[in-house]
């Protein structure tokens, strides 16, 4: 080979991409619908998760309402589980989850005002507004007025409590 010769370069063999096929039409909506039917499955299972976490909430709310040696625990509990909600509900398609659990998490933020009874209420009424706005099928508060209501109502009722 002289030095003025260009060189010719072969692609090296690359095994994985001589079996791929070229996909088919058909094939990518079928791909598409089990993508999802895999989302849908998701969601249910997620509807089931926190459905069990706002009753954990309201259970825990009765502890800390009832039990002064058991308080704090309970309290922390709460805020952990206002935590995880906060991050996960967006993940799941669940907007409406992840507000209600901000607006509980920053108001379990001021430990001092946690044991008042008027804020152990609206830990309760967060539980209750999960499971309701769960049952309506509600994902999103900004397609939907009852949840914005719902919404609206909770803030009102933290403003309250993290006034006292």
């Amino acid at each position: 080979m002289t030095a003025n010769a260009a060189a010719i370069v072969r692609p090296s063999f690359n095994r994985a991409r001589s079996k791929v096929t070229p996909m088919a039409a058909g094939d990518f909506k079928r791909l598409l619908d089990m993508a999802d039917a895999s989302a849908a499955r998701l969601g249910d299972a997620y509807q089931d998760t926190v459905r069990q976490s706002a009753d954990r909430l309201a259970k825990l709310a009765g502890i800390a309402r009832r039990n002064e040696a058991d308080r704090a625990a309970a309290l922390d509990e709460i805020s952990d589980m206002a935590f995880e909600l906060r991050g996960e509900g967006g993940s799941f398609g669940f907007d409406v989850v992840s507000q209600v659990a901000d607006s509980l998490y920053r108001m379990m933020s001021v430990p001092s005002r946690a044991a008042s009874p008027l804020v152990i209420s609206v830990i309760e009424m967060h539980a209750l507004a999960l499971n309701s706005l769960l049952a309506g099928g509600v994902r999103s508060a900004t397609d939907d007025a009852v949840a914005a209501q719902i919404l609206a109502a909770l803030a009102a009722a933290k403003t309250k409590a993290e006034a006292i």
